[in-house]
């Protein structure tokens, strides 16, 4: 599946997202993006603080590339990654002013403890030339691409941590985030400024002839990992052994107003009643909490087309 965009691309603000995926394939968390030329923009400015787009669906393991143009700026980081609702998180991340050097990293469950897990890769300037950056994801392993090359290999047999039992390697559903941000705005930690390449320039002629800084996304590839299960949404259900339970469903993930929660999904429509048997994700907030079930819409192969609200690939 390609994603591609054009001037009639919906992208929904995410305060008014009703967790319907049948309506856009993408939300507007924060800032200001555009199409031009075909390309989605995604613009840094010194008032809106950066953009970040996601996926209204999610994938549990597959392929994912994306088709860019990094920034080129001094504290001006591009982002590339994958999130799941308890911090599960696969990045490719291009920083600040270091055009041919990308990062790669991954969290799990959001633990950033000790800063271990990155790698970098190289390749021709990221500014001037397009290209496709890549997550292989599996049950058992995570590959970092560049047009089409592996650039690194992690297994997860390696992230066992000996203590808990645990292995510490992305496993639950996540959606894709597109983002631009500033790493080098004053109040940050001296650890991020110092990351990305010191203070942001905002009296560079690139940002003042503009009025923004940006970021070029040409076109998102989606393939996901075979599976002889099919849904439309996931359920998040209560830890087993400090991971969360992940389950296959046919529930429907749409709320009906911005008064709905996920205990109650039809809070706001008109005769609605309260249920304890369907959950939803809140509209407007990321929750880690795994107490009680949430359902997420999924995208899955073997659907064969994109079907379910908070979906599945």
């Amino acid at each position: 599946m390609q994603l591609t965009f054009s001037s009639s691309t919906p992208i929904i603000a995410y305060d008014s997202y009703n967790n319907d995926a049948t309506a856009a394939n993408w939300t507007l968390d924060s800032g200001n993006a555009f199409v031009n030329d075909s390309n989605l923009v995604l613009t840094l400015t010194k008032s809106n603080g950066g953009t970040r787009v996601s996926t209204t669906r999610a994938i549990w393991y597959g392929n994912v590339t994306a088709r860019m143009r990094t920034g080129k700026w001094a504290g001006v980081v591009t982002a590339f990654i994958t999130m799941s609702g308890v911090k599960d998180e696969i990045d490719w991340e291009f920083v600040g002013n270091q055009t041919t050097t990308g990062q790669t990293n991954y969290y799990f469950e959001g633990y950033t403890a000790n800063y271990t897990h990155g790698g970098t890769a190289t390749y021709s300037d990221s500014y001037e030339n397009w290209h496709d950056y890549g997550f292989v994801w599996t049950p058992d392993s995570l590959e970092w691409t560049v047009d089409g090359a592996v650039v690194r290999t992690l297994l997860k047999n390696n992230t066992l941590d000996q203590a808990s039992g645990v292995y510490e390697f992305p496993q639950s559903p996540s959606r894709i985030q597109l983002g631009l941000w500033a790493s080098g705005e004053k109040g940050e930690n001296e650890g991020t400024i110092e990351w990305g390449g010191g203070l942001v320039d905002w009296k560079s002629p690139d940002y003042t002839e503009n009025g923004y800084y940006s970021a070029l996304v040409e076109s998102v590839a989606i393939s996901c990992y075979p599976t002889n299960t099919s849904g439309v949404s996931y359920v998040y259900g209560t830890n087993v052994s400090n991971v969360p339970y992940v389950a296959i469903s046919q529930d429907s993930t749409k709320i009906y107003s911005q008064l709905a929660t996920g205990l109650n999904m039809s809070a706001g429509e008109t005769n609605a009643t309260e249920t304890n048997s369907t959950y939803g994700i809140i509209v407007g907030s990321s929750s880690s909490d795994t107490s009680a079930p949430s359902v997420v819409g999924l995208w899955r192969l073997s659907l064969l087309l994109l079907v379910g609200a908070g979906a599945l690939m």
